[in-house]
């Protein structure tokens, strides 16, 4: 029956935590660096039923689409992703990651506009 109410059950997706990956862009040429404190930005979400996902922010080129990019781009193979954010998706528990029970909807909504509460 529990499958009956996940089934119809609308999902309800929280901002569990925000992740920042600092790199720099580097000419693929000359390997001379071109610029520094770029940053990549990890929204990680979890809905009521501990499914999980995640949006990408690049300080260079806005908002990514997740399902449309190469998995060898480096959002996938730099260190961060590899060892705290891709276990995270498929799973496993990380301390430094709240779950969705611990975030209450009204403190997401807050943080989405900026209210400190």
């Amino acid at each position: 029956m529990n499958w009956f109410r996940n089934f119809f059950a609308k999902r309800d997706w929280r901002l569990v935590k925000s992740v920042d990956a600092r790199y720099r862009v580097t000419n693929t040429v000359t390997k001379e660096v071109e610029k520094t404190d770029c940053i990549l930005t990890y929204y990680l979400y979890e809905d009521q039923f501990s499914n999980r996902k995640f949006d990408l922010v690049d300080s260079e080129d806005g908002d990514l689409d997740v399902d449309d990019m190469s998995q060898t781009h480096w959002a996938f193979r730099n260190k961060i992703y590899r060892d705290q954010i891709k276990p995270w998706i498929d799973g496993r528990r990380d301390p430094e990651i709240p779950t969705y029970e611990s975030i209450k909807a009204k403190e997401m909504k807050d943080i989405l506009t900026g209210r400190v509460t």
